[in-house]
């Protein structure tokens, strides 16, 4: 099941490889994929089009490139519509770098070797290539601060490895660094001459945005006075010079551990006055003839869901799921959902004009703080006709004539690009036709589940998703359910 992300439609040229790659620059960045992995996705993406470009019998007139998560792994496809290739794959899969220098030649061998997990599906009409984006294990970003170059060099040696590493010899060039970036934990010398570590310290603690960092201060001098006035300062521990680089490592590991408990703590109880103080839809009076369930886990999440019943009969229904995780962006989704809920009292509100809307004060934030949300706008009418836009949500399922199977049209998330053809996807659902739309914490396997015998209950239909055991990972967990 294709959870599509985001998109963009170009018609391939290498005139246009330019303008492509700066789409695809954009996106990375609005995915948050490493500095390291969005060059590597740029270089394939060139490469690969660069090959249809030049070898492919009948050329593409347009190509799709897009985002799609399935199974909470990332994606990234290229989709043409050029001739049939099955050169190509024969091609990539015997790919291999050289053994020697040269200046070329390589693309194809730079794809495989980049991305060892690709597929390459080729059919007339329609051919896609499609790797999968490697889990971004997040290391720890120490600071490391000695006027001593070998002591920095013994550091490196042992934390290299195992964490993401910046140094200073000298403590006002690393104060300068930190009024304009973050690590987690600093571990510095306390005897040096420009200024010593506790200086240091109490210099950083100044810092707002560093009042909280972790420090460790290493010393060859174990007298107690020192060590008193290390403790005067809060720091987090104290490590006497020699010293070895396992103890080292369990000290760091068990300093970040406490600091990080510490921080969930913190972020529970702000989270806990975050929570927007808006009622979740009734669904014991939805206007007849519709029937509507409702399953939120937990509670107050990043998962959302928003009404609004107009005099002229209509219902509008809007189901979100927010991206991103801990105070600020819970006080973004905070804002973003006020601002929904805005749009919803308005008289004349469509979900079209909401969906423009949106899109474009989403599209303009994001030059200053972006924010990514998944979001399913529904609007129901007393003729049994429904109206959906999903922009970014897992394929919903419906449920008709006995028979559940996914729609799969989708737009991709709002706020990505300026102008954005929004057209909604129109139902008519009969009696016992019902409709799931849920966010990607519910289920990952639709196509597991749509196999399975369906109840044909509203409330069954509704638990029967909800409780379902397949690859569902532990995240935010929203089911609504519609129906005749």
């Amino acid at each position: 099941m294709k959870q599509i992300l985001l998109w963009c439609e170009a018609q391939p040229s290498l005139e246009n490889l330019s303008h492509i790659r700066s789409q695809l620059a954009r996106h990375t960045q609005q995915l948050a994929i490493d500095e390291h992995l969005r060059q590597n996705l740029l270089l394939v993406a060139t490469e690969y089009l660069t090959n249809l470009l030049r070898h492919q019998p009948q050329p593409a007139q347009k190509v799709r490139l897009r985002f799609f998560k399935e199974r909470q792994q990332l994606w990234f496809e290229i989709i043409d519509n050029g001739s049939a290739w099955p050169e190509m794959e024969s091609a990539l899969r015997q790919a291999a770098l050289p053994q020697i220098p040269v200046t070329g030649g390589m693309g194809l061998a730079l794809i495989a070797t980049l991305f060892a997990d690709y597929h390459y599906v080729c059919n007339e009409g329609e051919n896609s290539f499609t790797v999968k984006i490697p889990q971004q294990a997040k290391k720890h970003h120490v600071l490391l601060i000695d006027d001593s170059p070998s002591q920095l060099a013994l550091l490196r040696g042992m934390l290299g490895k195992d964490y993401l590493l910046t140094t200073f010899s000298d403590p006002l060039e690393a104060l300068i660094w930190l009024q304009e970036n973050d690590c987690d934990l600093v571990v510095t010398d306390l005897h040096m001459p420009l200024m010593n570590g506790i200086e240091f310290r109490h210099k950083v603690g100044r810092l707002q945005r560093h009042a909280l960092l972790p420090f460790i201060f290493l010393t060859g001098d174990s007298e107690q006075t020192t060590r008193d006035a290390a403790a005067s300062q809060a720091i987090d521990d104290y490590l006497i010079k020699p010293i070895a680089k396992q103890p080292l490592i369990t000290v760091l590991n068990r300093v970040l551990a406490r600091h990080q408990h510490l921080e969930c703590l913190y972020e529970q109880k702000l989270l806990a006055g975050l929570n927007p103080q808006f009622s979740e839809p009734d669904t014991t009076q939805l206007k007849a003839p519709w029937q509507m369930r409702l399953s939120m886990d937990p509670p107050h999440s990043g998962d959302f869901c928003l009404s609004r019943e107009f005099d002229d009969g209509r219902t509008l229904l809007v189901l979100g799921d927010q991206m991103g995780h801990g105070p600020l962006a819970r006080a973004n989704g905070a804002a973003w959902q006020g601002f929904i809920q805005g749009l919803l009292q308005q008289e004349a509100a469509t979900m079209g004009d909401i969906a423009c809307k949106l899109n474009t004060e989403l599209y303009q934030s994001s030059q200053r703080q972006p924010h990514l949300m998944c979001l399913a706008i529904i609007e129901l009418n007393p003729s049994g006709n429904v109206k959906m836009i999903n922009a970014g949500m897992p394929p919903p399922v419906v449920y008709h004539d006995g028979k559940a199977s996914t729609i799969r049209q989708a737009l991709g998330l709002l706020g990505i690009d300026q102008h954005t053809a929004i057209q909604p996807l129109e139902l008519h659902l009969q009696a016992g036709d019902r409709l799931h739309i849920f966010s990607d914490g519910v289920c990952e396997a639709s196509a597991d589940l749509i196999a399975k015998t369906w109840p044909t209950a509203l409330t069954e239909q509704h638990q029967h998703i909800w409780e379902y055991d397949g690859d569902t990972v532990v995240d935010d967990r929203s089911l609504l359910t519609i129906g005749l």
